[in-house]
């Protein structure tokens, strides 16, 4: 006699689109297991790395085929991008990655170094404006999309007044310049000189 027995695999798109949702193959007799084909897996912007059997796993199984009797998911993932920009300065990385997996809606990157010969380093920032740190140097970063961040630093510059046979309320004034700047502004201070 020869008997038979339907074997479904399951598979759950993960966050991704598969494109069927079951899959069966029949084993006869003393058989125990069959083999089905994995479905097509898509999602669009993401890399398609295959099924497992562990939903939150960033590995897939390299094979085709899957025993069935099992539930599988797609395992996809999306590389993003923190990209440095040096602002004048330099940094050690320009750009740093990490991956989202399946469901995940965020990863973390660590922020480099920043170098800039006779500038203190302040930090970085979203603003290449921006005169204060919005995150730190080898600090964690919580990317949910590609984001571009800005070395922030400044320099501080005198302005020295001589009285040259007057006074001055001040004899230096200074300013300071950051990230790409050249120059900055201060107040010359008052002068006084009797008879003048």
């Amino acid at each position: 006699a020869i008997t038979s027995k339907k074997m479904v695999a399951t598979f759950e798109g993960n966050g991704a689109t598969v494109s069927n949702k079951s899959v069966s193959c029949y084993v006869y007799n003393t058989a125990e297991t069959c083999s089905v084909s994995i479905p097509q897996i898509t999602r669009k912007g993401w890399t398609v790395l295959g099924v497992s059997s562990n939903k939150n796993s960033h590995t897939a199984i390299p094979a085709k085929t899957v025993e069935a009797g099992k539930t599988y998911y797609a395992i996809t993932n999306k590389k993003l991008t923190l990209t440095v920009n040096g602002n004048g300065a330099s940094v050690s990385k320009s750009g740093v990655t990490c991956n989202i997996y399946n469901n995940d809606k965020s990863c973390k990157v660590t922020t480099p170094t920043i170098t800039r010969s006779g500038y203190s380093i302040i930090g970085f920032n979203s603003n290449a404006n921006a005169k204060t740190a919005g995150y730190k140097i080898n600090s964690s970063i919580t990317l949910d999309k590609d984001k571009t961040i800005y070395a922030i630093t400044s320099k501080k510059l005198i302005a020295t007044f001589k009285g040259n046979g007057a006074k001055v309320t001040k004899s230096s004034v200074t300013c300071n310049v950051y990230n790409n700047d050249k120059t900055c502004k201060v107040t010359t201070p008052a002068i006084t000189r009797s008879g003048y």
